[in-house]
């Protein structure tokens, strides 16, 4: 939505200009979500044009689909690119990150928790955010809710950790 043009499905420039947006502030170090999808965009490769958009227009950490290993490593190969495909520069830098939504109660899908994985290998940022919806999802008091969450979390983050290697000098990039 802006002044000129009004309420109106996203498009791929739409998305651009958000980024550059955000990449003008000086106060956001990494750029996360899509509050503008690019519908114009065919959602087979709209993972592609995104990350395309992610890793061209801005220098701050990128966000990458969290939905199958298959898309995050899409994203992971371009981070490799301008760096002569090297795959060691993900070991050694922080490029990008991903999101996911444990679905409560205790429970992750099977592509998220691949895409997890995949970055985690990568010594990639992942965040994990349950969606706990207090009586329905979740214990309807606070405190019952919260400890779902943090359960939710901690097992999330155990299982990846088990999951994956260590990269010496480099810590676990992990936030719930």
């Amino acid at each position: 939505m802006d002044t000129g043009r009004g309420r109106r499905l996203g498009t791929r420039e739409d998305f651009e200009d958000l980024i550059r947006l955000h990449q003008r502030l000086p106060t956001c170090g990494f750029i996360s979500g899509d509050p503008v999808e690019p519908i114009d965009t065919h959602v087979n490769t709209r993972h592609l044009s995104s990350a395309f958009a992610w890793h061209a227009l801005p220098d701050k950490v990128a966000r990458t689909y969290a939905i199958g290993r298959t898309r995050v490593s899409d994203s992971l190969r371009m981070v490799e690119i301008p760096h002569g495909n090297d795959p060691d520069i993900l070991r050694r830098e922080l490029r990008l990150h991903a999101s996911i939504n444990v679905n409560s109660p205790l429970v992750v899908d099977a592509p998220q928790i691949e895409a997890v994985m995949e970055m985690a290998w990568n010594g990639q940022a992942v965040f994990i955010s349950p969606v706990a919806l207090a009586g329905a999802v979740s214990p309807i008091t606070l405190s019952g809710s919260v400890i779902q969450c943090i359960a939710e979390c901690i097992g999330t983050i155990a299982f990846i950790q088990m999951a994956i290697p260590r990269y010496p000098g480099r810590p676990a990039f992990m936030a719930c």
